[in-house]
């Protein structure tokens, strides 16, 4: 999913690990460049201290051992970032999150033990929101998808070798003046092919606390095992 940028607010960030960096150190450059650190975090991995920094430039930086660069990327629509373990292997990632046109969306790097470093997941930005199914290794994000947010869709996921793989989509219709044509329909995924797999009235997320998030968690939880790939 492209990042479609709206507004920039580059100190937004209510995680307690992160902070601004002091006005007194806030002329410190980067690689001889004009990048100015705004705002840091920090975590030790595995034993290993990293930093992770953005900057007035709209970059992201990662700095390892001996102050080391492992990562730089742009990041215009930041937001703030996070250590944190978002795979449940007890090592801590990064979650760099934006503001776009789609709430939710993020950048993913996940610390490798292999190669000791984090590396960022390819195309997690597609998947919004994203929320880990406990004890396995999928995922599912939400996304609107047009009429208000009536329309909306939620893909299941997995992470193989640092990429993501989409196995399963809940799409919602739910703007038609006739109720018999608004629905919801799940289909398994394999790469472009989807196949329908069942249909509910629209108006089923009604029977959950959290509507439709509630049944989209519940769903999901549920029947997460007969989505494989």
């Amino acid at each position: 999913m492209k990042r479609l940028f709206t507004l920039l607010f580059p100190g937004l960030l209510g995680a307690a690990i992160a902070y601004p960096i002091p006005a007194t150190h806030r002329a410190k450059r980067l690689l001889n460049t004009a990048d100015t650190v705004a705002e840091i975090a920090k975590a030790s991995i595995n034993g290993v201290h990293y930093t992770a920094m953005y900057t007035t430039g709209y970059n992201v930086y990662i700095k390892g051992p001996g102050g080391k660069i492992l990562f730089r990327q742009n990041a215009a629509g930041f937001v703030g970032f996070e250590f944190a373990d978002f795979n449940g292997d007890g090592y801590k990632d990064l979650q760099i999150s934006y503001i776009s046109n789609t709430p939710g969306i993020a950048d993913l790097l996940l610390y490798d033990k292999r190669s000791k470093n984090l590396r960022l997941v390819k195309a997690f930005d597609n998947y919004p929101d994203a929320i880990r199914i406990k004890h396995t290794n999928m995922y599912y994000s939400y996304h609107h998808s047009g009429c208000a947010d009536a329309d909306w869709d939620s893909d299941l996921f997995k992470i193989e070798n640092f990429k993501t793989v989409r196995i399963g989509n809940i799409n919602c219709q739910d703007c038609s003046n006739n109720p018999k044509e608004n629905r919801i329909s799940v289909y398994t995924v394999n790469n472009k092919d989807r196949k329908l797999l069942k249909t509910f009235k629209s108006d089923i997320v009604n029977d959950y606390t959290d509507t439709k998030w509630g049944f989209i968690a519940w769903y999901w939880k549920r029947n997460h095992k007969h989505f494989t790939k």
